[in-house]
């Protein structure tokens, strides 16, 4: 989401709400009121902690089905996806990922801990898929979304993915591509900012 399309969204949201102020939403992005009148302006980047900040603070929920759709299928793919991640977190950055390529997850479980605890945002890149090595993955059964560690096994026809966890409790699986849904590699963690 680039800045001023986040400037629209917000702007409408804060219409909604008219018993919120500047100061309000500053105290709550942790931010002075002049880089809250710059984003509500649409001349500032919004970092993603301060965009989960946002959400939780006009009571929008974080998760996936939460967040506010960008993505415009008329235009094609854009080369920046307006969110601003500090290197160290994600170990490399990805400037060509298209838009409505990140979403946000919150843990729903304890399995992954004590890496990823229950309750955590999660930032997920939905362009990524497994690889050789075990990586935490946003993935699917059809009935529930949960982050769980994937790996790729090598040169398994038809295409097999190793799923773990932290837990004992959980059996490691071996899946057919098709049994199941990878939405994407968790890529930071949101809330400890």
């Amino acid at each position: 989401m680039d800045a001023q399309q986040l400037k629209d969204w917000l702007c409408e949201e804060l219409e909604k709400r008219p018993d919120i102020n500047k100061a309000e939403l500053a105290t709550a992005l942790n931010l002075e009121p002049p880089a809250v009148s710059k984003i509500l302006n649409g001349t500032r980047q919004v970092k993603a902690i301060e965009y989960v900040r946002i959400l939780n603070f006009l009571g929008i929920s974080a998760n996936e089905q939460g967040l506010p759709d960008t993505h415009n299928d008329t235009e094609g793919p854009r080369t920046a996806n307006g969110w601003s991640i500090p290197q160290g977190i994600t170990g490399h950055q990805k400037p060509q990922s298209p838009e409505g390529a990140h979403k946000t997850f919150c843990i729903n479980d304890a399995l992954m801990k004590p890496e990823l605890l229950e309750g955590e945002h999660v930032m997920v890149d939905r362009t990524i898929k497994p690889n050789t090595e075990r990586h935490p993955f946003l993935v699917s059964d059809g009935y529930n979304r949960m982050v769980r560690f994937c790996r790729l096994i090598p040169e398994s026809r038809p295409k097999t993915i190793e799923i773990t966890a932290n837990s004992k409790t959980f059996e490691p699986q071996q899946l057919f591509e098709r049994d199941f849904e990878i939405i994407g590699k968790v890529v930071a963690k949101l809330n400890w900012l």
